[in-house]
Parts: C-alpha cells; structure tokens; sequence
C-alpha cells in the first residue's frame, strides 16, 4: 500500500501530492481545483497498478497453461499375442488427419491389432484440443491406419485463483471493487487400440 500526503504549498497556489510511490518525489498542482486533482491522479495510479497486476496473473496463467500442455506423455505399446486379427461388429467413427478413429464400437471389417497407446495430458483447453492429433499422428509413426477409443478418465489435480481488490476514499464516500477466478486444474488419461486395415 502506498501512502500519499497532500501539503498546501508554501506560495499559496496549489498543493503538493508527496509519496515515496511516486516517480519524482512531488507533483505540484495550482489550478483552483488542485487537491480533487490530486486524489484523481493517485486514484488512477492504483488503477494502472490494479490492471498491471491482472494483466500478470493473466500472462502467468495462459504461461502455465502452455507449459502444462508440454507436460504430455503419449506412448505406444506394441501388442503381442496370438489373436491379434479381429473381424469388427461396427461402430461409430470420426476421421482426423486422415486417421480413422473409431469412438463406440469397432470397425465392420477385418483388422489387426498393432498395438495400445496410453496419453497422459494436463486436462484444459489447449493440451486437450491436440489430443486426438497427437493420438493419430503416434498411431501412424508405429504403422496404424485406424484407432479404437477404449477409456478415458479424469482426476481433480488443484484449484488455480487469482484474484485483486481495491478501495478508494474520499470524505464521506468509499468506493470498492474486486474480481476473483477460480480454475480447476485435471488431469485427463486416455487409452486407444491402434489397428491396421487388413481388406
């Protein structure tokens, strides 16, 4: 907090505004209406410090947002087995990246089970908005031309709040302000099948 004191001036035109806040020691005002200009100039300094102060958390938040998004782990599992040819029932499916990804049931056609991916990802907008992406173009490098949704699960990590408040006085008025958020942090894990068209 910031304490301003303001001082008539020894000449008698105006006022001094003396803070140790302030860039350059005083400000001097000797309009006629000096000292409301002068709690008007403190009162849009805690305004400019106010919003610079948001406008860090908001940079620290999207910063953190975008470095959880590099938190991800996607790894393939190759399979092994004997019954790795299946013959699908049908399902329904969405195609991303020229990759189709089968999300209830299995394809109606013969296939063969190359291996499972599992993906570990911050759960917000970002890392969740790549993750399919992210699922086709693994299930691709390891010789995939299809992947089956098997399970997806989530779990509360933390809560993330910011929040600033703010009051002005001046004779017998107050004026007061705040604003507060509050995000939840998750975790999101998911396991696909990665498949081969065999016809």
């Amino acid at each position: 907090m910031d304490v301003y004191e303001v001082k008539p001036r020894s000449d008698k035109r105006g006022v001094d505004l003396i803070s140790d806040a302030l860039p350059f020691g005083r400000l001097r005002y000797g309009e006629p209406n000096a000292i409301s200009n002068a709690i008007g100039y403190d009162r849009r300094i805690d305004a400019t410090r106010m919003m610079k102060r948001m406008i860090y958390r908001i940079v620290f938040f999207v910063s953190l947002t975008f470095l959880c998004a590099s938190c991800t782990s996607t790894d393939f599992q190759s399979w092994e087995g004997r019954n790795s040819v299946v013959e699908g029932r049908g399902g329904t499916r969405k195609v991303i990246d020229g990759i189709d990804v089968w999300t209830h049931g299995d394809p109606p056609r013969r296939f063969k089970v190359l291996g499972i991916i599992e993906d570990e990802r911050p759960g917000g907008i970002v890392p969740m908005a790549q993750l399919k992406h992210d699922i086709v173009q693994k299930a691709r490098a390891n010789g995939g031309n299809a992947v089956i949704f098997v399970s997806s699960a989530s779990q509360l990590a933390g809560y993330y709040t910011a929040s600033s408040a703010s009051a002005y006085g001046y004779g017998n008025s107050a004026t007061a302000f705040g604003s507060s958020t509050t995000v939840p942090i998750t975790r999101r894990s998911s396991t696909y099948v990665v498949i081969r068209y065999l016809d």
